[in-house]
């Protein structure tokens, strides 16, 4: 059985000699630990482990330091009792692969956290659902998407939870691929209309979440005036990454209905208040809300290519 000293003298021989069949031996070495450690995976283990990555990537064999990553994720347990190191490496790793665009391995860790801690507490959804729905987005992979969100609606259609009816609904809603005819979009879209309902007498700035996600169904199902009542409650007095994700759906809302002055308005002013995320969005320190965010890049680009601007710079 391997042991950490085994990892950290491959470490150092390869430093010695970078031949390419060394990688190899090294990386099947690397693979045959992860396998021994069973979920037991400590905090200097992972400090050698990346070590060893850092080494494949800066040699110039990403396709080898990625494979090293995935089969770490294979191996971390979040839902062990009473170890955090797990969770906290998977979110780690996909804050890391998020700073990179490696959607597919933000999805990978994100998953993993999800098969331990679906929710933050009980009939509330983790907001790792939302990240996995954002990076499915990016890679247009609408099947998976649509998988994610069936599961969402059937874990959470009745809970009593209001931000439990809004995350699935915003979820579901931020992809443009919607279907309006389906059961799954009217059934998804009464639970954000649920969700305003449920904050009538909100005092903790909830309700521009819900009337977010409310505006955002109405304007997937093309109901353009319901859309812009909702929305424009978000302008007025959301906080601003809620203001954020709602500008380029009022602008769209507004186009739909041929307000064309008021559509622009709108579009330049989600310019000017999402423009500075595309600068921030790959950085570390990013907002641990970052799907609000990527939900709200994403809704802009979709609004400049309706209006014709698509070749604007993307994140």
């Amino acid at each position: 059985e391997l042991g950490l000293e085994d990892l950290v003298a491959a470490r150092t021989r390869l430093a010695l000699d970078p031949a390419p069949g060394n990688f190899e031996a090294v990386f099947a070495v690397a693979e045959q630990w992860l396998q021994a450690q069973e979920g037991a995976v400590g905090k200097r283990d992972l400090t050698d482990f990346h070590d060893l990555v850092a080494h494949f990537e800066s040699a110039g064999r990403a396709g080898l330091a990625r494979k090293l990553r995935f089969a770490l994720i294979q191996v971390l347990e979040p839902a062990a009792p009473g170890d955090t190191v797990a969770l906290t490496e998977l979110h780690r790793m996909a804050s890391d692969a998020k700073q990179a665009r490696d959607w597919g391995l933000v999805i990978a860790c994100l998953e993993r956290t999800l098969s331990g801690n679906p929710d933050i507490e009980e009939g509330v959804p983790h907001i790792d659902w939302m990240r996995i729905a954002s990076a499915s987005i990016w890679l247009e992979r609408w099947e998976d998407h649509q998988d994610l969100v069936e599961r969402m609606a059937g874990r959470y259609r009745d809970s009593p939870k209001a931000v439990a009816l809004e995350r699935t609904a915003k979820a579901y809603f931020a992809s443009p691929m919607v279907d309006r005819n389906s059961s799954l979009s009217r059934e998804i879209l009464a639970m954000a209309h649920r969700s305003v309902v449920m904050v009538k007498d909100d005092t903790d700035g909830l309700r521009p979440w819900m009337a977010l996600a409310a505006g955002m169904g109405e304007y997937r199902m093309g109901n353009f005036p319901e859309a812009l009542q909702f929305l424009e409650e978000v302008e007025r007095e959301g906080a601003l990454e809620c203001r954020a994700v709602a500008l380029p759906y009022l602008a769209m809302a507004c186009r739909g209905l041929e307000r064309h002055d008021q559509a622009a308005a709108y579009l330049e002013h989600a310019e000017k208040t999402v423009g500075p995320f595309f600068k921030t969005f790959g950085e570390r320190r990013e907002s641990t809300f970052w799907h609000d965010r990527s939900f709200a890049i994403l809704a802009l680009q979709e609004a400049r290519e309706l209006f014709g601007n698509g070749n604007e710079d993307k994140p």
